[in-house]
Formats: structure tokens, C-alpha cells, sequence
């Protein structure tokens, strides 16, 4: 239900912007706060496709479009010249998410339960993901800390740029070459999840059917996708100026205010499913 009122900010966003010329904190604030519901459509219409699909593709669905808010917000940011924001979100979000997301889910999700169970297989991969991914933040910093020393400042930033992008393009590599597993050549091992979801679809408080036609979900995904990046502009738009009127760096805004909101949808999903005992 609030999700469904918060909608009502996305008109008021742009009032504020292009009619009324409001100050940037409004403007910012309202911009924020109406991606958070258009997350949850996008996370909802990716729900009810995962449906469809079974637990294996739906769950990565739900990770890859969930994001979806997030990386529009991010791209829009980075087009406006602020990478350092950008950088601070991400950095918020690994934080919110390992940390803020994952404890609420365990929390809310134990609550009336002595034991929850998840797919051993699928824990493993995501763990050494998540090793690798540490990994490869850790290597351009540490060659930033060591290089600039040797080389020069100048040459040093050069190099650091290069081996940014190669470390990005070796993990966008690792991330496509996780979906061949998963979902192509070692299927069966996580096929595990589907029989236990199954197995929960008796029970009186989740329902696993699909009630949504395809038409309205791609529609819904679409549509949504799209005013998050009308509304991913203003908060662009009007970043410094309300860093200035709060009297906080954008950097502070990135990594707090940006990475929650852009995650808020993540989060409730989260928790959703921990509270049905479907930790997978």
C-alpha cells in the first residue's frame, strides 16, 4: 500500500522540476524517494516472470532487474560528472546489502523458526562471487598505493585507469560465465531450490502462481524502467546543490542516501522471502 502512494511523488517530482521550479532539495528528495517504488514494480513484474520460469532463471531475474533502479541512478550520476558518487554508491550498496539487507532478512526471517535451510551448492558459488568480486576492488587501489610511488602521480593514474577497466571487463566476463553455469551446464545442481520451492507451494501463505499476463508484465518492466530514468535525471540534476544546502559532500549523499534507495526494493524482497522460509 505504500508503495502504491509513493507513486504519487513521481508526478510531483517532475511539478516541482518543470513547472513550479521548486529548489533542488525538493526536487531531490521527491526524485529519490519515487525511484523506490518504481523499484518494486520492476521487482514485482520480474516476480511474477520468475514464476513462469522456475526458481533457477527467476532468481536471477529478480538480482539482475532488481538492480535495475540502481544502475539507471548510477549511469545518470556518472553522466552528470560525479564518479566519486557513483563509486560511493556502489560501495554503499555492497555494504547495505551484505550487512543492512542480509541481517534484516535473517532477522525477520527466524522469527517463529528455530531452523532455515538454503541450497548448499548455490551458497558456495555466490561465496567465492563474492570473494572474487572483494578481490577485484582491492587490486586498482592497492596498485594506486604501490605505482604512485615508483612512476609519478601522472603516469600512475593512467596505468590505474587501464587496469580499472580490465579488472571491470574480467568481472562482467565472471558474471556471464556464473549465468553458463547456473543455468546451462550445471542446472542440475541447483535444481535443488525448484524441488524445495515446490514443496513450499502447498502452503497457505505463498502462492506461486502466476496471476499477471506477459503483456502486462513486460509493459510494467518497461514503463517502469523508464520513469526511473526520467526520475534518475533530476536526482542528477539537482545532486550539488542540495549537498550544498544540507551542508554535506555528494560522496556522503552517494554512499547513504543513493545506495539505500537505490537497494530499498532489494531489501523488502529480501525480507519478503525470508519471511516465507525461502532463504534461496
Amino acid at each position: 500500500m505504500i508503495f502504491t502512494l509513493m507513486l504519487l511523488l513521481i508526478p510531483v517530482s517532475l511539478i516541482l522540476e518543470y513547472a513550479v521550479h521548486a529548489p533542488p532539495l525538493w526536487i531531490f528528495a521527491t526524485a529519490v524517494l519515487a525511484i523506490v517504488p518504481l523499484a518494486e514494480w520492476i521487482r514485482k513484474s520480474t516476480e511474477q516472470l520468475a514464476e513462469r520460469l522456475g526458481s533457477a532463471i527467476g532468481g536471477l531475474l529478480n538480482v539482475t532487474f532488481g538492480n535495475m533502479a540502481e544502475l539507471i541512478l548510477a549511469l545518470f550520476v556518472l553522466y552528470g560528472g560525479h564518479a566519486e558518487v557513483v563509486k560511493a554508491q556502489i560501495t554503499g550498496a555492497i555494504i547495505g546489502n551484505s550487512l543492512l539487507g542480509l541481517g534484516f532478512a535473517i532477522v525477520i526471517g527466524t522469527f517463529g523458526r528455530p531452523v532455515q535451510r538454503f541450497n548448499q551448492a548455490s551458497a558456495g558459488r555466490l561465496s567465492s562471487l563474492l570473494i572474487l568480486a572483494v578481490i577485484a576492488l582491492m587490486i586498482p587501489a592497492l596498485f594506486d598505493y604501490t605505482e604512485s610511488s615508483v612512476t609519478g602521480a601522472a603516469h600512475a593514474s593512467v596505468l590505474d585507469e587501464r587496469l580499472s577497466l580490465g579488472v571491470a571487463v574480467v568481472l562482467i566476463v565472471v558474471y556471464l560465465a556464473n549465468l553458463v553455469y547456473s543455468l546451462i551446464t550445471h542446472r542440475d545442481t541447483f535444481a535443488a531450490d525448484e524441488e524445495t520451492t515446490g514443496a513450499r507451494a502447498s502452503e497457505p501463505d505463498v502462492e506461486r502462481k502466476a496471476h499477471w499476463p506477459v503483456w502486462k508484465i513486460l509493459a510494467i518492466m518497461i514503463g517502469a524502467t523508464a520513469i526511473t530514468a526520467v526520475e534518475a535525471e533530476l536526482v542528477s540534476g539537482a545532486l550539488e546543490a542540495t549537498s550544498a544546502r544540507l551542508g554535506v559532500t555528494t560522496f556522503f549523499l552517494g554512499i547513504t542516501v543513493l545506495a539505500v534507495v537505490g537497494n530499498a526494493a532489494e531489501y523488502v524482497s529480501a525480507i519478503y522471502f525470508a519471511r516465507k522460509d525461502r532463504m534461496d
